[in-house]
């Protein structure tokens, strides 16, 4: 019996353009610091909503401008990144300006629930519907965020190496879904005819 396993189709990476991200974060700033950084911590950070709500203040390191993924809210506890291991991530000017400006003594965690502990990854979907409905852009789910970070490294000519170092994949195939395939073929082109 000879079996034919049809080739997985890849879907095209949807991520808010730089229009979207701009009313994305007027929104954000409308409706205060607290969703300004969960804004920035997907779009500059490339954290996962679990990460995001897991972050703790001790896993920022504001001198030398990186943070360490080390936690992730899983079923609402506390848990290791995906992958099991800790990992760096620069941090941009914009997301150092907004975690300091944030910064508070209320608990561990970066964005604290009023008990002084973490939110559930469930939570930044409201958040994040809350936001995309004021600034009325389309549904895409939390992790568009991550994607938006992703595809914004790409299209500034960041390559594979530079997406799956800062998103942490572990797979460069994974991280070759963020660049654009004409781009990258009209960029290789013209690398070739100098």
């Amino acid at each position: 019996v000879e079996l034919e396993i049809p080739r997985r189709l890849r879907k095209a990476v949807i991520a808010y353009d730089a229009a979207q991200q701009a009313a994305l974060l007027a929104a954000a700033r409308e409706l205060g610091p607290f969703y300004e950084l969960l804004v920035l911590l997907g779009i500059d950070g490339g954290l996962r909503r679990g990460e995001i709500v897991g972050l703790q203040w001790s896993d920022i390191n504001f001198s030398q401008g990186y943070l360490v993924v080390r936690h992730n809210i899983v079923r609402g506890k506390l848990d290791l990144p995906k992958g099991r291991t800790e990992d760096e991530v620069s941090l941009t000017s914009r997301l150092v300006a907004a975690l300091k400006a944030f910064r508070h003594d209320d608990g561990p965690f970066v964005l604290t629930n009023k008990r002084g502990g973490h939110f559930s990854e469930q939570d930044p979907e409201a958040w994040m519907v809350k936001i995309t409905r004021l600034a009325n852009l389309p549904w895409h789910g939390t992790h568009v965020l991550r994607k938006t970070c992703g595809s914004r490294i790409a299209d500034g000519g960041g390559g594979v190496a530079a997406v799956a170092a800062h998103l942490r994949h572990k797979d460069l195939q994974t991280a070759s879904r963020y660049i654009d395939r004409h781009g990258a073929s009209s960029r290789a082109i013209n690398a070739l005819e100098t």
